[in-house]
């Protein structure tokens, strides 16, 4: 995992470590940290043998989160799902914490001030604030948790329910040559059940999934199975443009009329979204031919190179 192969199929999604520390402050708060620390630090100065199994589990627990933290950043910056990876040893941690820190010290004090952290830290959630949409917004190093719990508010829902109406509705099937927040496949996929408690997922079988990291993923070799391709301008990527060349080379052809585009045609409907963003629709006329594939994939280079 720590290997090579990882860390360059991930090159993309590695940001600078202070990101990193930055994003996990976000979500745990480093008054929590520093206090599960110190706690530990003491544990290792003051226990009797006899409290020797409270102290090397905790020991153990907190090891085993520097270790995930060291082993996940050598290969990629956290992404919000990988915090799932400490939520067992954090609350294994806080449990005996609270219900073994006697041992250590005499007394209900540092007993009080744990649970008063722990319940600190999880009203912290429920308080409404602005959320940073991209990890470049993450300027600072945050005591409790920062994030909300409360759901993102699109203004643009209704064109987003339009749009994926509108494609269900083409006679084909789509791919969607964006990969941002404002708009990627997923979002269309599952727009109409996230706005729609009742409504169920259906499958997203107009829906052509195609690569959009270059390291992980490589070239989109299925676009030629795509009866009709969606594509926003300005286009949108949610990594470094040179990162996603398997979308931004694409739609740029696409945009700008040159040889791979001369298969497709862009049709009347427009929508507008958030950002500013406008997304076309450019139909298959003809399948393309080998010269106009080849222009589009050694236009495409991997990390850098053909």
């Amino acid at each position: 995992m720590i290997g090579r192969y990882f860390a360059d199929r991930y090159f993309a999604y590695r940001f600078p470590i202070d990101t990193d520390i930055r994003f996990f402050f976000r979500h745990f708060g480093f008054v929590l940290i520093i206090g599960i620390f110190i706690y530990v630090v003491c544990i290792l100065c003051k226990y009797k043998k006899s409290d020797k199994k409270v102290a090397s589990s905790l020991v153990f627990l907190f090891s085993l989160i520097v270790v995930m933290f060291f082993i996940l950043t050598r290969i990629q910056t956290h992404g919000q799902q990988h915090l799932l990876l400490y939520a067992a040893p954090f609350s294994l941690i806080i449990l005996l914490i609270t219900s073994e820190c006697n041992i250590i010290f005499k007394g209900q004090a540092i007993k009080l001030l744990m649970y008063a952290i722990a319940i600190f830290c999880t009203v912290s959630v429920f308080l409404p604030r602005t959320q940073p949409r991209y990890l470049a917004e993450l300027t600072t190093y945050a005591p409790f948790p920062s994030f909300a719990v409360y759901p993102t508010i699109r203004e643009d829902a209704k064109e987003l329910i339009a749009l994926d109406e509108f494609l269900r509705n083409l006679n084909g099937r789509t791919t969607i040559m964006a990969s941002s927040f404002t708009i990627n496949p997923d979002l269309i996929a599952r727009a109409g059940a996230s706005l729609n408690p009742t409504r169920p997922l259906a499958p997203a079988e107009h829906i052509l999934f195609l690569p959009d990291v270059d390291r992980r993923d490589g070239r989109p070799y299925n676009i030629v199975y795509a009866d009709y391709i969606l594509v926003a301008d300005p286009i949108q990527t949610h990594l470094a443009p040179h990162e996603q060349q398997v979308v931004v080379v694409p739609a740029n052809m696409l945009l700008n009329e040159t040889l791979f585009s001369q298969a497709f045609e862009r049709m009347d409907t427009t929508f507008s979204l958030r950002d500013g963003v406008t997304v076309y629709i450019f139909k298959r006329t003809r399948p393309n031919t080998e010269e106009e594939l080849q222009s589009l994939m050694s236009a495409i280079l991997i990390g850098g190179i053909e």
